[in-house]
């Protein structure tokens, strides 16, 4: 399993013409959207296993299903930004995508601040209640 810390100065160091995606769309992946786009990453999507949450868009961002994970090329780079990583993880694996990486380091890099002031996603198709 990959475990490499990454960092949005690394994003945008190592910036690519393949597609960046988080892979998760809930309040943290919304945290890492926001946080990547103020740091001048680009991001181009969000992807999730939950249907429900497809189809919108997220943080300016659309929101698609995997089934879109076959027409992405190899070298997507796919930031999980959910607590279901080891799944997402072999999911990813078994499809080909190498560039796997979990988000706590980008999450480190956020201001507390900033965290509590992300309005909940209550009533919504997204997760329930704040993040902490």
């Amino acid at each position: 399993m990959k475990d490499t810390a990454i960092s949005s100065a690394w994003l945008k160091a190592n910036s690519s013409q393949a597609p960046t995606v988080i892979f998760g769309a809930d309040i943290c992946g919304r945290l890492i959207a926001r946080h990547l786009a103020a740091q001048g990453s680009k991001v181009d999507t969000f992807i999730d296993n939950n249907s429900n949450k497809c189809g919108i868009l997220l943080e300016k961002l659309p929101v698609k299903t995997v089934d879109v994970l076959s027409k992405l090329p190899l070298d997507s780079r796919f930031l999980i930004a959910s607590t279901y990583y080891n799944d997402i993880f072999s999911q990813l694996n078994e499809l080909g995508f190498s560039q796997i990486y979990p988000t706590y380091s980008i999450l480190k890099e956020i201001d507390k601040d900033v965290i509590r002031s992300l309005p909940s996603l209550d009533g919504q198709v997204h997760g329930k209640g704040n993040f902490s």
